[in-house]
Formats: structure tokens, C-alpha cells, sequence
């Protein structure tokens, strides 16, 4: 006996003959009837909207989305085959001609073989390249370069290049763009040419060394001319020019920088000034040994400047009325050099002023240094004798009214005998010294 089922309109599962819902969509089975199992469904069963809820049928929808996606593919590939096809007409039609190619065959080249000949063989001469010759390099001399210090001048760092005439003064003040030589500032560093070497007269010629297996005849200057040993014979040497009054002294074995001082009578800042290309850096040159840190190294054999020695003055023996009257070398001595303060610089009150020079001689035993200070607001002359190469002016000298005060200075050679005969004075510089008022001064 065959078992019958309800068959569910919407999705076709098969219910029990008596449901009433479907167990798989939940549809309404209250108008179907029940079928045997020997009873086949029909294919395309169309679907009755009277059965169960209003949903659309879904074989028929997927039916539908499988056509639209169809015309939608179809299109899409239309386009693109036409989109390319016009592309290769428009290159085809915009093609520009070309002319057929023709293959012309190429001549065949002529080949030259050359005979050979039998015979000796030929020398073939080498070249050889000459030596290359490397120029020696020249070392340019750098110039003397010198730093002002308070109460510096220019014609002092003059002096200290070895110059011993003012003449270059111009020259270095346009080197060095300055428009005034008195109004220079302390830690300016001053570019000054070295002087001119000049030729002594007096010095031994020397030959120029020949080399072995070379003759005199052939000894050339590198240009192609012979130069005879006669006149190499006197060609004259360059020696090193020395200012007046300083010369040279060769540092002996055991000897140091003190010893060198106390023999010329000089202090550490005098052999400075005349030696400034020596380090004295780590020196006080306020002090006479410059203190515990100055440590300057001497070899033996150099060369170091230092005064010269003043001439000594020689007896004129008795005159003979019968002798033939013979002129007697007289010694010249030039100015002492003011080295500071620099001209017209100013000093308040409480400041003390040292005058500082340059000396340009040993001074003889009786003789002295002479320090003339006229205060010109004042009308009052001071005078001081020393043998040191500087003067610390006292306090006694400032002016006693409180304005600023105007100074002379000049420094000049006495002898003990006659302190009132100055010789060689200096060049007159001017200082600036504000004045106290008695009352000021007590308090």
C-alpha cells in the first residue's frame, strides 16, 4: 500500500499527509492535497499565489538575474572588440606610405696585398721622452705681523720688524686701511713688511759650487748661459738690516735668557720688543724675570737682537803745533723711541701712567736717562732722572684742579755731571690725565 504526502507549493519538500504547515519554509499546507509517493511532481508546476505568503518565486528570479547578467557580459565584450577595432583602423589609415625596399647588391672591395720583398732588416729608431722636470717650490716669506698692546704705537711695531726709519709708515697704515696712526686700539694686529735686505760692501763673496765633471765653461744659471767664475767671485751677499743702536748676539754655551738681560741692562720687555718673533705668550712683561710660568728656550749659536753698545768716547791726545791736524771720529747716538702711552691717550684719577721707550744704546756709567713731564693746563714742569728704560709718573703730578689735564713728555741722554744739557731727546707725545681737587684727594 503506498504511503501519501503533501508536497509544499512554495519550496516542493514533502510534508506528512496530515500537516497543516510546511516543516521546511513554513507554508500553508491547508489547501493541498495529499498525494501518493507513485505520483510524480510536474516539472513547472506554476506557483498559486492563493497558497501560503506573497514571496516571489525563486526559480523564477534566479532565471531573471541570469538574464540581465548575460546582456550585461554581452554588451560589455561588444564594446571592448569595438573599441579595438577602431583603434587598429585609425593606425592602418594614418600609416604614411614607405617606399618598397629594394636589395642592390654591394661592389665587392678591391684588395691591395702588398709584395713582399725579400731583404735585411730595417732599424726602427725609438723615441725616447726626456725627463720631466718638477720645479722646486719657493717659500714666500710671511710678513711680520704684530699685535698692539695698551699703550702701543704703530712706529713702535715698527721698530720691533727691524725698520730703523719712519718711511714705511705709510706704507704699512694703507696695508692695514688706517687712517690715523695715533688713534690704533689695543689687540689690533698690524701687517708690516719685512725691510728690504741690502747689500753689504763689505761681505766676503762667495762661488757658486761647481759640480763635479762640470767645467767653468759650462756651469750655467738653468738658462743656457755660462756664467764665469770671476764675476761669481764678487757677486755680493744679502745680509739682515738691523735698526740703529741694535745688533746681534749669539747665545753662548750655558748662557739663558737672565744672563742675557743683566749683561745689556735690559728688561724681559725690552728683549721682546726687539725679538717679536719669539713666543713670550705665557710671560708677564710687567715683571723683570716674567714671572714663574715664562720659560723661553735658547740654543746655543742663535742669533737673538739686543741694544748695541754705546760708542765710548775716545781721548783727543795733546795737540802738536808741528803734527798734521788729523779729524776725530765723533760718536752719533739716535732718539730715543717713545714706545707708550700712545699719543693723546686719556687716564682718569686714580690711574697711574708709565712712559715706556725704546733705547737705542747701552748708557755709559755717568750718564742717565732724562724724563721732562709738562702739565700745559698747568704751566708746571716736572723732571726725573732714571736709568731704567721706563718712568711710573707719581701722584704728586696730577693735575690738582678736577678737569682734564694736557701733557707734554719728552725722554732725552744726560750725563751726571750736567743734568740740564739734554741730548737726543725724544719726540714731544702728548697724554690726557684727569685732575683731583685738593678736597677730593683728602677725602
Amino acid at each position: 500500500m503506498s504511503e501519501s504526502f503533501k508536497i509544499c507549493p512554495i519550496c516542493a519538500a514533502h510534508n506528512h499527509r496530515a500537516a497543516v504547515v510546511c516543516s521546511t519554509c513554513g507554508a500553508s499546507l491547508n489547501a493541498v492535497e495529499a498525494q501518493s509517493r507513485s505520483v510524480q511532481q510536474p516539472a513547472n508546476t506554476p506557483y498559486d499565489y492563493r497558497f501560503g505568503e506573497t514571496d516571489l518565486q525563486e526559480t523564477t528570479l534566479k532565471r531573471t538575474g541570469q538574464t540581465y547578467f548575460t546582456i550585461l557580459v554581452t554588451a560589455l565584450v561588444a564594446f571592448i572588440l569595438g573599441g579595438a577595432a577602431f583603434a587598429v583602423g585609425s593606425s592602418f589609415w594614418n600609416q604614411t606610405p614607405t617606399a618598397p625596399i629594394v636589395n642592390t647588391p654591394l661592389p665587392r672591395p678591391t684588395l691591395n696585398i702588398p709584395t713582399v720583398t725579400m731583404g735585411p732588416p730595417t732599424g726602427t729608431t725609438t723615441f725616447t721622452p726626456p725627463p720631466t722636470l718638477t720645479p722646486s717650490q719657493t717659500l714666500t716669506p710671511q710678513p711680520c705681523i704684530q699685535t698692539i698692546v695698551t699703550g702701543d704705537s704703530l712706529i713702535g711695531a715698527i721698530l720691533r720688524c727691524g725698520h730703523n726709519s719712519r718711511d714705511i709708515m705709510p706704507t704699512v697704515m694703507a696695508l692695514n686701511n688706517i687712517t690715523d696712526a695715533n688713534a690704533i686700539q689695543a689687540g689690533l694686529q698690524v701687517i708690516i713688511p719685512w725691510p728690504t735686505p741690502t747689500i753689504d760692501p763689505n761681505a766676503i763673496p762667495t762661488a757658486t759650487p761647481i759640480a763635479e765633471g762640470t767645467s767653468s765653461a759650462n756651469a750655467g744659471s738653468g738658462d743656457g748661459l755660462a756664467l764665469d767664475e770671476s764675476i761669481l767671485a764678487f757677486a755680493p751677499t744679502a745680509t739682515a738690516t738691523l735698526p740703529a743702536g741694535v745688533m746681534f748676539h749669539e747665545v753662548q754655551p750655558n748662557e739663558n735668557l737672565l744672563a742675557i738681560t743683566n749683561q745689556y741692562s735690559i728688561d724681559l720687555k725690552v728683549f721682546s720688543e726687539l725679538n717679536p718673533e719669539m713666543d713670550f705668550s705665557r710671560c708677564d712683561l710687567s715683571s723683570a724675570f716674567g714671572g714663574p710660568s715664562c720659560i723661553i728656550t735658547l740654543s746655543i749659536g742663535q742669533s737673538v737682537r739686543v741694544p748695541a753698545p754705546a760708542p765710548t768716547a775716545t781721548q783727543i791726545p795733546t795737540i802738536d803745533p808741528n803734527a798734521t791736524a788729523t779729524p776725530t771720529a765723533t760718536a752719533t747716538f739716535n732718539e730715543p723711541e717713545a714706545l707708550s702711552p700712545s699719543d693723546r691717550q686719556f687716564f682718569s684719577a686714580n690711574q697711574l701712567i708709565t712712559l715706556r721707550w725704546l733705547p737705542t744704546g747701552i748708557l755709559a756709567s755717568n750718564e742717565q736717562y732724562r724724563v721732562d713731564v709738562e702739565d700745559i693746563t698747568s704751566g708746571t714742569l716736572y723732571t726725573a732722572l732714571t736709568r731704567d728704560v721706563f718712568f711710573i709718573i707719581p701722584p704728586e703730578w696730577r693735575g690738582q684742579i678736577a678737569v682734564r689735564h694736557d701733557y707734554f713728555w719728552t725722554v732725552g741722554v744726560v750725563s751726571e755731571a750736567d743734568t740740564n744739557t739734554v741730548l737726543f731727546p725724544s719726540t714731544p707725545r702728548m697724554f690726557v690725565w684727569q685732575g683731583i681737587s685738593p678736597d677730593d684727594e683728602s677725602e
